[in-house]
């Protein structure tokens, strides 16, 4: 009785088990036999889960034209759409350069419906975004890109290098008592290179 209890507790793992699988519980009668097929089917598994991980990870992601890797390539076609924030600094740049390059993207986002956004989250839900019918660049502040870009899930990259480099500066009012002292810090974790980890993360 003992002996037909375990077989029955045995046999009803074995029903569990190739059911989850989706195989049935026929087939193999042998111990030898069961452990070789749920070895089989755990690979099979592992390599479907792999699979669907992968083709998921293809599609979500936002591919970037591969001939596009710097400003000039954006100058240079019309095919993929570009822009900035609106009235941002960054528009006034490109609209006020004399380089031919910079104000030829300039041109085009000022004459190009849907090229400008209303706000950097706009622009990077835009570029991130996985309608195929749709690429997208935006133009926006390299730190912020490349942090935002180091974020998971990211369905953004940035690309080319960077240009019009301005420094980030911090007001405070005049007069006021720490403002050696703030100054000094500041320079200080920027000699011991703790704002280069900063940025870094």
């Amino acid at each position: 009785r003992d002996l037909t209890l375990r077989r029955r507790l045995y046999d009803s793992i074995w029903f569990f088990f190739t059911t989850a699988m989706q195989q049935g519980p026929d087939g193999a009668t042998f111990l030898a036999a069961k452990i070789l097929l749920a070895v089989w089917y755990f690979f099979v598994l592992i390599i479907i889960a792999t699979y669907t991980a992968n083709l998921a990870a293809f599609l979500t992601f936002q591919r970037i034209p591969e001939g596009i890797s710097s400003v000039d390539d954006l100058a240079a076609q019309t095919a993929t759409l570009y822009g900035t924030v609106k009235d941002s600094a960054v528009q006034e740049f490109f609209a006020e350069s004399e380089i031919s390059t910079y104000a030829k993207v300039g041109k085009f986002m000022r004459n190009t419906d849907g090229s400008m956004v209303e706000s950097s989250l706009e622009g990077l839900e835009r570029a991130g975004a996985t309608n195929p019918n749709e690429e997208y660049v935006f133009i926006w502040d390299s730190p912020v890109l490349d942090y935002l870009s180091s974020k998971q899930p990211c369905h953004t990259r940035t690309i080319g290098r960077t240009f019009n480099k301005r420094g980030y500066g911090l007001v405070m009012p005049k007069g006021m008592p720490y403002h050696d002292d703030f100054t000094l810090k500041v320079l200080k974790l920027r000699d011991n290179g703790w704002l280069d980890q900063m940025a870094a993360k």
